[in-house]
């Protein structure tokens, strides 16, 4: 009973931010699923990115952020169709951090295979509290980020100089 049309940027920001555990993105593609006009569920997707270590290619995604404001059965398997079913993708990788959950079998029910658990890896948060990735933090573009650096502290001794936290995960499904 449920139709999927694409999402604008401010309503899929919103729905994600409330309903999401890592909250907005990124993405260029949008779908929800509406019953009545109601949203009730989002699959975002994009390019594969680089700070995962994927090169982007034409013909390949990544699925971003899928969720739900309740439970829909199938909602998962009717977004991605529609999305494979207008994209026409060679692949699709999607990523489920371990800490939050282990949605292997959520993820094998829509027909992703399970390729295999990263180790742990860690985050930043800021000084209000904001979990940013690692990535952005690279000891090669500290000194252009950070108010004080210094080029012989590592990493991470630049980092709690500024007053940011280092968080770890528990690794990640792929």
């Amino acid at each position: 009973n449920c139709i999927v049309k694409p999402v604008n940027y401010d309503e899929c920001s919103d729905f994600l931010d409330k309903y999401h555990i890592q909250g907005n993105d990124k993405s260029f593609i949008r779908l929800g699923l509406y019953h009545k006009d109601d949203l009730v569920s989002i699959m975002t997707f994009g390019k594969n990115r680089i700070s995962l270590g994927n090169k982007s290619k034409d013909d390949e995604y990544e699925m971003y952020r899928f969720c739900s404001s309740m439970t829909v059965v199938g909602s998962g398997s009717k977004l991605l169709s529609h999305f494979i079913k207008n994209h026409s993708p060679l692949k699709i990788i999607s990523y489920a951090d371990r800490r939050w959950s282990n949605n292997s079998v959520f993820y094998s029910k829509i027909g992703f295979d399970f390729i295999k658990n990263t180790a742990p890896s860690y985050w930043y948060f800021n000084k209000i509290g904001r979990r940013v990735h690692r990535f952005h933090f690279r000891k090669d573009q500290l000194s252009n980020k950070l108010q004080t650096f210094d080029p012989a502290l590592t990493e991470w001794e630049n980092m709690q100089l500024n007053g940011y936290r280092r968080i770890w995960d528990c690794g990640i499904n792929v």
